[in-house]
């Protein structure tokens, strides 16, 4: 039985919200993209017609027409279909998904965010240090982002976390 593939979760820190890759995890797979990931990779391909709607089509067996839906909202109820997970699965091992250009994944974040927290005050934090694990995490993922792979390894996460505790250190000064 499929189940529909979680998009996104937030995460508030002070006054800035950050949304976060829910990602469901596969043996086979190692990290999985979220469905609008998958969808907009997927959608990519089309439109530079490196494949089909009928090879979609053939892989998620159903008609043609239904693929369609996956982009465009359903009459009946305004929205479009949701993949599902085995979809999801299916569509990424068929049509080599697996890499979705710039998105780090909440594996690679969460030492960052481990480091910020263990380097922040106990208790309910100021509203300057709010903003400062804030600014510092954001700094943290962009040092991430602008690596050239999607993977980064664990010396570059460990650097990045240590760059957004001296960050969030500078910003939390008075």
């Amino acid at each position: 039985m499929s189940s529909t593939y979680e998009t996104r979760i937030s995460m508030a820190i002070g006054n800035t919200t950050f949304a976060l890759d829910r990602r469901v995890g596969s043996e086979h797979l190692g990290e999985m993209q979220t469905a609008s990931e998958i969808l907009a990779a997927l959608k990519r391909r089309l439109d530079s017609r490196e494949i089909t709607q009928q090879d979609v089509a053939d892989v998620l067996g159903v008609k043609q027409p239904n693929v369609s839906t996956l982009f465009n909202p359903v009459k009946r109820t305004g929205k479009p279909r949701a993949l599902t997970y085995d979809e999801g699965v299916a569509l990424v091992r068929e049509f080599n998904l697996g890499d979705v250009p710039g998105v780090i994944s909440a594996t690679s974040i969460a030492p960052i965010l481990r480091a910020l927290l263990s380097a922040a005050p106990e208790g309910e934090p100021s509203e300057r240090a709010s903003q400062a694990l804030a600014v510092a995490l954001r700094h943290g993922i962009a040092l991430l982002e602008g690596l050239p792979s999607n993977q980064p390894t664990e010396e570059q996460i460990s650097s990045a976390a240590r760059a957004a505790v001296l960050r969030y250190r500078e910003a939390a000064q008075p």
